[in-house]
């Protein structure tokens, strides 16, 4: 009973009578209607022509004609459509509920892709295929908000083929807060950066610390290294206790030396040398020898 549209004839012979669609073959494009007129006892198979935002359901109100031989063809619905449908290319088409406002868009194997629900102040989209590709042709794409944009799932991976920047505006007198990744260099700046861990490992080559004020406190602090240097025009240490242990040779080198103790000075050795190129000299009320 399937017929295709040029194989219709262009003059339906038969006065056209109401019907309501009962069945729907999407293969062929055939339908089940019955009779609408009042008995509801003639029920048939009628072909339905192709119009363009209509996509037939059952219960939908439609006109029916008679044509040559006693096909019935289905003219279009009576009311409006209960869903709007736009071919697309490729087989997929793309239609809309007018009571949920919902608008679905479907392969070629009628597989919902993507839903898109529209609500007051807001909208949802809901990804609905295994895997979906956003491909933009144009040079740049840009994503505005004026509240909130949130990006969600259990992996997210954002990948740029020459650098990749993450930025806050400058407001209320802050500096500019910004992460920018690239093929050689990884550059963060804020007014402020805090940094909390519970363990962290860092494996650099080669560090620099740049800054006018470095201040930290920790309980303890352990540096293990085969050479350590220093270098400062003032440094001044404050601690109740200092123990120095040194397996080899301690040596300091100064152009002037002054000790200040409250208390008593003890050297233990199993030798003691002191030498003055031009004078020694020793100052105390009692000096014991021996």
């Amino acid at each position: 009973m399937a017929v295709t549209a040029t194989n219709l004839q262009t003059h339906y012979p038969g006065l056209p009578f109401p019907a309501r669609v009962q069945g729907i073959s999407v293969e062929d494009s055939v339908l089940d209607v019955i009779d609408d007129d009042g008995d509801g006892r003639r029920c048939a198979r009628a072909q339905a022509l192709r119009i363009a935002g209509w996509a037939p359901a059952v219960g939908d109100r439609v006109l029916v004609v008679a044509g040559e031989g006693g096909l019935l063809y289905v003219l279009g619905p009576l009311a409006a459509p209960s869903r709007r449908v736009l071919d697309l290319a490729g087989g997929g088409c793309a239609e809309q509920d007018p009571e949920s406002r919902q608008l679905m868009v479907r392969n070629a194997q009628g597989d919902v892709l993507f839903r898109f629900t529209p609500s007051v102040g807001a909208g949802t989209l809901h990804l609905e295929s295994t895997a979906t590709a956003l491909a933009v042709s144009c040079r740049d794409i840009r994503l505005d908000a004026a509240d909130e944009l949130r990006l969600s799932g259990r992996r997210v991976t954002v990948e740029g083929a020459e650098s990749v920047r993450l930025g806050v505006a400058a407001a209320d007198g802050h500096l500019p807060a910004g992460l920018r990744i690239d093929r050689h260099e990884i550059a963060l700046s804020a007014g402020h950066l805090l940094v909390q861990a519970r363990s962290s490992v860092a494996r650099i080559a080669r560090m620099d610390w740049l800054g006018r004020l470095w201040q930290g406190r920790v309980e303890r602090a352990c540096l293990h290294a085969e050479r350590l240097e220093t270098s400062a025009e003032t440094v001044i240490h404050n601690a109740r206790d200092v123990y120095l242990r040194v397996r080899g040779l301690h040596q300091l080198t100064a152009t002037r030396l002054r000790q200040i103790v409250s208390d008593t000075i003890q050297i233990k050795a199993r030798r003691v040398l002191q030498r003055a190129s031009d004078a020694y000299k020793v100052r105390s009320d009692k000096i014991h020898l021996g």
